[in-house]
């Protein structure tokens, strides 16, 4: 028998396990956005149009759909600065580091769903107006 100890495991709150899981995880949240901006929000923009309804109502959900998709990208940039600060300037962040991660990537998967979510809810208000609009 040999009484050599074994090597050590790695630290199950490593930064990098973190941040790499935290990357997986928010891969196809990024793939489905991509998606939905290149493709579907052009496609609701001009529903929305045919439809007669800009200028209505409910034309905030547009606008909001139109902010949020073009601050995303500054938004994912800005968490990575955020990250990046407090890792290389705050010596407690190791302590929170797991939590917070968690937290801002829900929020991102969050946000996401919510947006794809209004993109569907423009059109089901569209829908009818359109088709009373082609007969």
């Amino acid at each position: 028998m040999n009484s050599q100890t074994p090597p050590p495991l790695p630290d199950a709150n490593s930064a990098i396990r973190t941040y790499a899981r935290a990357v997986a995880l928010l891969i196809p949240t990024m793939g489905v956005w991509s998606f939905a901006v290149a493709f579907l929000f052009p496609k609701v923009e001009q529903i929305w149009r045919d439809a007669g309804l800009t200028g209505s109502k409910v034309q905030w959900l547009m606008n909001a759909l139109y902010a949020f998709g073009q601050s995303f990208y500054l938004l994912i940039a800005g968490a990575i600065v955020f990250f990046l600060v407090v890792e290389f300037r705050w010596a407690a962040w190791p302590r929170y580091r797991r939590t917070l991660v968690a937290c801002i990537t829900l929020f991102i998967h969050t946000a996401v769903l919510i947006a794809i979510t209004a993109m569907a809810v423009a059109i089901s208000l569209a829908a009818p107006l359109l088709a009373i609009h082609r007969k």
